[in-house]
């Protein structure tokens, strides 16, 4: 299995574990993984 088939394999298990929102949440992660350079909480 190539690299990108275990990454397909893998998001699908955890799309269909998670419950309610789970569009949203992979948008979040997408978000939070994609960022170049993410804030620090409370950073002004």
């Amino acid at each position: 299995m190539d690299s990108f088939a275990r990454l397909k394999a893998f998001r699908q298990t955890v799309y269909k574990n998670l419950c309610r929102a789970r569009d949203a949440m992979f948008e979040l992660k997408d978000a939070i993984m994609l960022t170049h350079c993410p804030l620090k909480i409370g950073q002004p």
